[in-house]
């Protein structure tokens, strides 16, 4: 990034969010739980069957994922 660029409004704003959230559930972040809690998209294999089914469903839908990815 140029100094003489500008960083655009709502990227700024993200990024303030997610500071936010960080601090905010900092102590929640910070627990050990199973790794699909904290990305539904990523291998679910060890999860209950139940919760398998579901996180199938989530990992399918490409609209869910880029909003969780950014």
């Amino acid at each position: 990034l140029h100094k003489s660029s500008e960083i655009p409004f709502d990227e700024t704003q993200v990024y303030c969010q997610h500071l936010e959230f960080s601090l905010c559930f900092k102590d929640i972040l910070s627990l050990e739980g199973p790794q699909w809690v904290k990305n539904p998209f990523m291998n679910f294999e060890t999860a209950e069957v139940q919760i398998q089914e579901e996180l199938v469903k989530l990992s399918t839908n490409e609209t869910l994922k880029a909003s969780f990815q950014n």
